[in-house]
């Protein structure tokens, strides 16, 4: 499974929505995990509605959005190549 960056990710959330202008590991509506050398990026979309909305327009340019996640919560799961994320020492 070919993944996408963080940096691609932060890119395209930009590109999708202008809430996330200036998008960064730092910013209050991302959060992350990793693993072991699995990284995860945790998207605060706003309300479900919305998140289904991002996650469409993720999937569609190549990321892998975890519809599973929560589905209740406006938060989505987006897996993203390692990196040294919350947690990469552990």
């Amino acid at each position: 499974m070919n993944l996408k960056s963080k940096t691609k990710l932060f890119a395209e959330l930009e590109r999708i929505d202008s809430r996330f202008e200036g998008v960064s590991l730092g910013h209050k509506l991302i959060g992350n995990e990793t693993y072991g050398r699995d990284s995860r990026v945790y998207v605060h979309c706003g309300t479900v509605e919305r998140r289904k909305e991002i996650e469409f327009s993720l999937r569609l340019n190549g990321f892998k959005p975890n519809k599973y996640y929560d589905r209740k919560n406006p938060t989505t799961e987006v897996k993203v190549s390692y990196f040294r994320g919350h947690h990469w020492d552990e």
